[in-house]
């Protein structure tokens, strides 16, 4: 990293902690003492142009030293590496899915029938060898929350319905389920062994992002009784590890596909 992105990403992190003080001393204000403010937003690129501030770099270079050392720390081990290559997000989306499905019903305390996740939230895979907070950081940037719905069962078909387009290339992952896909037509779908019952109820572990419209799935909007797991998903995958380390285990993903594709998509 040259010397004038690194003193502008140490800017950009010290922008983010005056930020969030600010945003906390906001809050601690009372309704009656209301302040309008008028700002005005300018572009400027970002290149060489730009001098480094060598005493903004000193200032912030021991928090610098203090986060790297954080994100190299290990908290478990993968044989190999675990990616998305493959229908329904690969490998990555089936552990990712499991993960949530769990975490969730740890958090809750009661069975969750389904997880999903979409394709575009997996930001990175995990590669062979030690796994590091950096690794999952990388993984899922996002301050996204598990959360919790109730889906009927004709809206969960409309769901695996919409996924059929970008199901090869780019589809969502999912647990608790099996799905077949042929000419880019949904053909099968079944739980348990079971095809879904249209009139039936289904609870789905998912994130806040996804329930509140992103992702491009607004069928989950449709979902009842939203509770959130007060857990984020990146934290959840950490504890998921934390827990499979300490029990003397390894992170593998499961091999059998949920997402079956036929007539080669």
């Amino acid at each position: 990293m040259t010397g004038n992105r690194k003193s502008f990403y140490l800017f950009y992190s010290l922008a983010l902690i005056l930020l969030f003080n600010f945003s906390t001393y906001a809050q601690q204000a009372t309704k009656s003492a209301t302040t309008t403010y008028q700002t005005q937003i300018n572009q400027h690129k970002i290149d060489s142009s730009i001098a480094e501030d060598k005493a903004l770099t000193e200032m912030l270079a021991p928090y610098s030293v203090d986060i790297k050392k954080q994100m190299e720390t290990v908290i478990g081990q993968a044989p190999e590496t675990i990616n998305k290559e493959g229908a329904g997000a690969g490998r990555l989306g089936m552990l990712m899915t499991d993960i949530i499905r769990k975490q969730a019903s740890l958090a809750l305390g009661k069975s969750i029938d389904l997880a999903f996740q979409n394709n575009g939230g997996i930001r990175a895979e995990i590669p062979a060898g030690e796994i590091t907070l950096g690794t999952i950081y990388r993984l899922m940037p996002f301050d996204n929350q598990v959360a919790v719905i109730e889906l009927s069962g004709k809206d969960l078909m409309e769901l695996f319905e919409s996924m059929a387009p970008s199901i090869k290339d780019f589809g969502a992952a999912i647990a608790g389920a099996q799905l077949t896909y042929q000419d880019k037509k949904l053909v099968s779908a079944k739980i348990n062994e079971k095809d879904i019952d249209i009139n039936a109820t289904y609870t789905l572990a998912l994130t806040d992002y996804l329930y509140n419209g992103g992702g491009e799935y607004p069928i989950l909007r449709r979902g009842q009784k939203y509770q959130t797991c007060n857990l984020l998903l990146r934290d959840a995958i950490i504890n998921h590890i934390k827990t499979e380390q300490a029990e003397k285990r390894s992170i593998v993903a499961p091999s059998k596909p949920r997402v079956s594709l036929t007539n080669a998509q």
